[in-house]
């Protein structure tokens, strides 16, 4: 059974008599598998396994043929994972325009052997000129792809011997042929340090994103829209990035989360994700450009007097070009339950106002550090590595905290007090 709940709000036009409504509207699926992976302006939606039709709240399971879905566009083009043909095993990526109706092969590399190589199909551009996704080969070469709908064109995105990177991961990919994604250093001693990037399909060049100046650490550029914006995430932060303007917004972490992470963002910039309140408990997140930080989906429809009845909301895997949808799926992936919401222009307030005076001083810092501008008691003080490991906890309020025996690198920190919970990032020399 699907539960629906609705809000309609009557908004005044320049003359009393005409009134216009809009409405703010959320779903959610009792049936297991139906997450929501990808999600488009008429609200029509893909899970791994199904298609979800807004209009007449209804599900079609997959053709036969198919072996998953990842990711759908404006036009109904989907892409995703199809067996190879004369085979119920053997997979490769595939592509299905709305207007052939069928399903097309996109390649492996020459010299795959698809029976010891792996891939995953990430994202359909807006218009469905290009497909991208991830190869690997034989676990030898870790490369990317490009696919042109319209040429049939398929490009290997393979790192050469003397290239500085390991591996390379593409993402997202929008109408202008620019990808997000990521690399990892040879140099680095672990496979999930990464470094967020972008390419122009017009030359193939690999662009490095340092936002603010940090080190670059376990971040990805996940998703990019056709104004040339990016959301990821950064040493567990959410973060946008304009390629045309060089400006780059890392966002403060929401009330009780630890990490933050972006996983789609609207043609406005606005982007969705989801928060950490512990490692593998997530919350839904929304972002609007303006705001100082990420507000949880289920606050923004309480504002609406919509009450969601699970205590989180776990991932915003997905938001519409135009911003007025959003998919996910509760704690436990995409094969869990899923949700959608449908947004209106006055869902959202334009920017938040509200700023905190709150500083960890000395940052960065060797040995101490000392909490400013906090004018309630301190309850407690806990430290998490980036990858959202406790490392270190204090339990009362004190004048300096002693991290002189963690590692150097980036921490959060999570400052409890009066029932409110904050988190900063903290750099240790």
């Amino acid at each position: 059974m699907k539960k629906i709940y609705k809000l309609s709000l009557a908004l005044a036009t320049l003359t009393i008599t005409n009134l216009s409504f809009a409405q703010t509207e959320f779903r959610t699926f009792s049936q297991l598998a139906s997450g929501i992976v990808s999600i488009n302006n008429n609200g029509n939606a893909v899970t791994n396994t199904r298609t979800y039709n807004y209009a007449n709240n209804s599900f079609t399971p997959k053709e036969t043929t198919t072996v998953n879905y990842n990711s759908i566009n404006n036009k109904g083009d989907i892409a995703g994972a199809i067996y190879m043909e004369n085979s119920t095993t053997l997979k490769q990526p595939g592509v299905k325009l709305a207007s052939t109706n069928r399903w097309d092969r996109i390649p492996w590399f020459s010299t795959s052997n698809p029976a010891n190589s792996t891939f995953e199909t990430y994202k359909i551009s807006p218009s469905g000129q290009y497909v991208v996704g991830n190869m690997s080969e034989a676990s030898t070469i870790f490369g990317a792809f490009l696919y042109d709908t319209t040429t049939q064109e398929f490009t290997p995105i393979i790192l050469d011997a003397n290239s500085p990177y390991r591996y390379i991961r593409i993402m997202g990919v929008n109408d202008n042929g620019i990808m997000s994604g990521w690399v990892d250093y040879k140099e680095n001693n672990s496979t999930g340090v990464r470094t967020p990037i972008y390419m122009d399909k017009a030359d193939m060049v690999i662009h490095e994103i340092s936002i603010n100046g940090s080190q670059n650490i376990n971040n990805i550029a996940y998703a990019i829209n056709n104004n040339n914006i990016i959301a990821g995430y950064k040493e567990g932060f959410a973060f946008t990035y304009n390629i045309n303007t060089k400006e780059e917004v890392m966002t403060a972490l929401p009330d009780g989360l630890i990490m933050s992470f972006f996983l789609g963002v609207a043609e406005n910039g606005t982007a969705v994700g989801y928060g950490v309140v512990s490692p593998g408990t997530y919350d839904a997140i929304i972002y609007r450009p303006g705001w100082e930080k990420p507000k949880r989906i289920k606050d923004v429809l309480a504002a609406h007097n919509i009450q969601v009845t699970e205590s989180l909301m776990g991932t915003a895997s997905s938001i519409s070009d135009d911003g007025k949808y959003i998919g996910g799926f509760y704690n436990g992936g995409a094969t869990a339950k899923g949700w959608t919401v449908q947004l209106d222009e006055n869902t959202l307030p334009t920017n938040d106002i509200k700023t905190t005076e709150l500083q960890l001083f000395p940052n960065p810092t060797s040995e101490f550090f000392s909490i400013k501008g906090l004018k309630s008691k301190i309850d407690a003080v806990e430290i998490y590595s980036i990858d959202g490991r406790l490392v270190q906890n204090f339990n009362t309020s004190l004048e300096k905290y002693d991290i002189s025996n963690l590692p150097a690198g980036a921490y959060l920190i999570k400052i409890s007090s009066n029932h409110k919970t904050t988190v900063n990032q903290l750099i240790k020399k």
